[in-house]
């Protein structure tokens, strides 16, 4: 298997996939990135591809309708000519897996077998991406990886804990099995398949492994295992048979049905120790990997999200400094570039602060700063905005006091809210700004004639909440409430008489 296709929007995913191939001794060159389907349509019409790996989540194409378009691309006469070569380049039909979140997705394409595609859940693990990957290439490199995973060490083998549900119709079997387990496990009886399954709903996430006797009266093990399997709350759970057939059509289709293993009465000891433990351990560190590919594509999205923060907060100072670039010969406006600029450096450095503040580790390093200097430069940033819709931004301060706070955090606080504000107003409006005393705190309030929606009011502080940004990435409020608490202090919102919005922070002022 020479040339590998690996197509998803999201980096992360194929960095995650290609270093499982390159543990399974592929060769790097031999794997190649796309992020939409156009991509990889164009790369396939110029070298043969041996394997096609296709993410759910495409800007451009379904997967069927991926799909749909590759299966032209390869009926095409046979060959297709590239457009850097004159050699014809010939397709084959390339193996097809595709890696689904969306229920919806498996269904479109389980509706049309004649796409030939493979599927796999999402999060996958390494062991389930390479299984499905034997399976569907046969390849040996799979099949090798695979039984790395299962093999475990002495050490692995240690007493892991969990559940057990034995399911036996004679009760001696449930005694002589429970004998063997229940030093190690906590065991659960069932004396029939519809007792099982009610244990399995009443227990839900307590049950790690299921031991299934196949000859029972009214439900026999393989229609048992087929229930467990066909129930999204227990399809995880691996079941082992316990029968007397050895016959290989009888394993085969406990197999069919779900099970991972099966062990022949009468019962040894240490083969039905040494099963068990293997896969209540397989299970345990495959919810581990499931759960650490869960925070990765969740590190993932948030960074994504601390880009959408900066280029919301960059927009205001990016577009005042191509305001003053046609006055730059004047020196007071060359200053206000200059400081526009460094602004900009600081919110950049900004977007590192934001990851920690979300993952609850920033640590709060608060200097005494006055205010008034922060927020002119806010109103600064935003002045061009506020020109275009004819709007006066009128600041009036009431403090001399200094507040003990992060003056960058507060910087972007304050652009938020005021950004925010010329958005929201109407042309030739007036949004006031004020600083005032309050005690122990200060207060900074920012007013604008116009009203939230009332379909927003509740969760305004969320992300991806804008009321009047078409395009924008509805986290100026987020970030702003982020980055207020953060230092100590507090972020709300008042509706004046229907008419008026204003926000008000509260930061804690520096000692006297």
């Amino acid at each position: 298997m020479k040339h590998v296709l690996i197509i998803d929007d999201s980096r992360l995913a194929r960095e995650a996939i290609a270093k499982i191939l390159i543990g399974c001794n592929f060769d790097r060159s031999a794997i190649a990135f796309v992020e939409n389907g156009q991509d990889a349509l164009e790369l396939m019409t110029m070298q043969p591809v041996d394997l096609l790996i296709i993410g759910d989540n495409l800007a451009d194409f379904t997967p069927v309708r991926l799909l749909e378009e590759i299966q032209v691309l390869e009926n095409a006469q046979g060959t297709i000519h590239s457009e850097q070569s004159s050699q014809p380049v010939r397709t084959t039909k390339a193996p097809r897996l595709v890696l689904y979140r969306e229920p919806a997705t498996k269904i479109a394409l389980e509706q049309r077998p004649d796409l030939d595609a493979t599927t796999l859940a999402k999060p996958f693990d390494r062991h389930n991406l390479c299984t499905t990957l034997h399976q569907l290439t046969n390849s040996a490199c799979f099949e090798h990886h695979q039984q790395q995973d299962i093999r475990l060490t002495s050490e692995e083998k240690a007493e892991t804990g969990g559940s057990v549900l034995i399911v036996d119709d004679e009760s001696s079997n449930i005694e002589v099995a429970a004998g063997i387990l229940k030093n190690r496990y906590r065991v659960v009886a069932a004396k029939n398949g519809k007792q099982a399954l009610n244990i399995l709903a009443k227990q839900r996430g307590k049950i790690d492994l299921v031991l299934l006797d196949i000859m029972m009266p009214e439900m026999d093990g393989y229609q048992v295992c087929s229930a467990i399997k066909n129930d999204s709350e227990t399809a995880h759970i691996p079941v082992i048979f316990l029968t007397a057939k050895s016959q290989v059509e009888d394993i085969t289709k406990g197999f069919a049905a779900g099970a991972v293993d099966y062990i022949t009465k009468p019962l040894q000891g240490e083969i039905l120790l040494a099963r068990v433990n293997t896969h209540i351990t397989l299970k345990h560190n495959q919810e581990k990997l499931a759960r650490q590919v869960n925070q990765l594509e969740e590190t993932a999205q948030l960074r994504e999200d601390i880009e959408k923060i900066t280029q919301h907060d960059l927009k205001a100072p990016l577009a005042s400094i191509l305001f003053h670039a046609g006055k730059i010969t004047d020196k007071p406006l060359a200053s206000a570039i200059k400081s526009t600029v460094n602004n900009v450096i600081g919110m950049i450095n900004l977007s590192l602060e934001l990851y920690k503040i979300e993952q609850g580790i920033y640590q709060f390093s608060p200097v005494a700063t006055s205010i008034e200097p922060l927020i002119q430069d806010a109103i600064s940033g935003c002045q061009l905005e506020a020109e275009n819709k004819q709007i006066k931004l009128v600041f009036n301060n009431h403090s001399k006091r200094q507040a003990s706070i992060e003056p960058l955090l507060c910087l972007s606080v304050f652009s938020n809210l005021i950004k925010n504000a010329v958005e929201a107003a109407p042309v030739g409006s007036e949004i006031s700004i004020e600083l005032t005393d309050d005690n122990d705190t200060l207060v900074f309030s920012c007013k604008n004639l116009g009203v939230i929606p009332e379909s927003l009011r509740n969760n305004l502080f969320d992300k991806y909440v804008s009321g009047n940004i078409k395009q924008g990435s509805g986290l100026g409020a987020y970030s702003a409430k982020l980055m207020t608490e953060a230092q100590g202090g507090q972020i709300q919102y008042e509706i004046e008489q229907e008419l008026y919005t204003r926000f008000i922070v509260t930061l804690p002022a520096q000692n006297q």
